[in-house]
This record gives C-alpha cells, structure tokens and sequence, in this order.
C-alpha cells in the first residue's frame, strides 16, 4: 500500500455533484477518478489516490471539472507519478483538441473536401460522387457539429467515443426531421 503525502487516508466528505464545462450538473462520480487511475496504470494505488484528490475539496458540495482535473495532477505528482501525471495532461490534451475538430464546421468541411472516407462513407446507401449526396452530406456535416454543441457535453462526447450512438445526428437534435422520414413514396 502506498503511502500517501499530505493527506489522510480516508475521505472527508465527497462532493454531491460536478458542474461540467458547459454548465451541466451532474451527480459526482468517484469511479470516474478510479478509471483514470487505472488507463494510467496505478489501479493498485488508485483507492488512496481517489481519498487524494477528493480531500483537496474540503467541504466543497459542488466542484467543477476543472478543479477536479487539477486535483488529479497535483495528487499524481504529490505522489512522485510524474511521468502518470504528464501523460494525463496529453490524453487530455489530445481528447480537447478531437472534441474542437468534431464540433467545427469549418474542420469539417475541410475533412469533406479532402474526402474523408469517415465522412464520404458514413451511409453505405448513398454514393458521394453523386451531387444530391455532396449537397446532403455537406448540409448532414454543418448539421452534425451543430447537433453536437446543442446536446448535453456529456452525451456528445459519449456519441463520439462510440459510447451511444445518436442516430441521424445529421438532422437531429436541432430539426424535427430524420434521414428515417426521408422515404421515397410513389
């Protein structure tokens, strides 16, 4: 067992909830900071580290992410896990920077014009060398970083990493429509 610096080993008090960047409340969740511990490889350690970081709280009821990211990176070196800690920031980094090229039109696009086979082949029904399917596309892409930045970050993000799938994102959540309604009745 580790031993922890500056720290008790118990927790205080845990806060109720977490204000996430874009200003959605959520229930605050603990097995979130074991997961991180874990992908850093420090899940034997994670338990104290966990006690760690929400006792730089104190009687905090409502922490935002931000502080909690902090938290987590002046426990890791705290704790002499530098090498842990810098690999944090660069997931995070790098997490940040996917989540401003998915939620940018203009990236988008860009991606479109280069053909991007992520993009050009989402629907296997359409051919995107037809000029309705270049028109639909461009609208679905413009549509889809609109899509993302109105819902709940929580639930875009978790669309994106391929946790849930948010079907005809296209057109959904800011039209009434879906790519389902578009049917050819004759």
């Amino acid at each position: 067992m580790m031993e922890l610096k500056n720290d008790e080993k118990k927790v205080m008090k845990r806060p109720e909830s977490v204000i996430k960047r874009d200003g959605y409340r959520m229930p605050f969740a603990s097995y979130k900071l074991k997961y991180i511990f874990s992908a850093l490889g420090l899940e034997d350690q994670s338990d104290e580290l966990i006690c760690s970081v929400i006792n730089k709280f104190g009687d905090q009821e409502t922490v935002e992410t931000a502080e909690i990211y902090d938290a987590v990176i002046a426990t890791l070196k705290e704790n002499n896990f530098d090498d842990e800690a810098e690999s944090f920031i660069t997931k995070h980094k790098v997490r940040e920077e996917e989540w401003q090229k998915q939620t940018d039109p203009t990236e988008r696009l860009t991606r479109l014009q280069k053909k991007d086979p992520t993009l050009v082949h989402e629907n296997a029904n359409k051919d995107s060398n037809v000029f309705n399917t270049q028109r639909d596309l461009t609208a679905g892409t413009v549509g889809k970083t609109l899509g993302l930045r109105l819902m709940p970050e929580h639930v875009a993000k978790a669309h994106l990493r391929g946790d849930i799938h948010y079907h005809d994102l296209d057109y959904t959540p800011w039209s009434p429509m879906t790519n389902c309604c578009l049917i050819d009745f004759r």
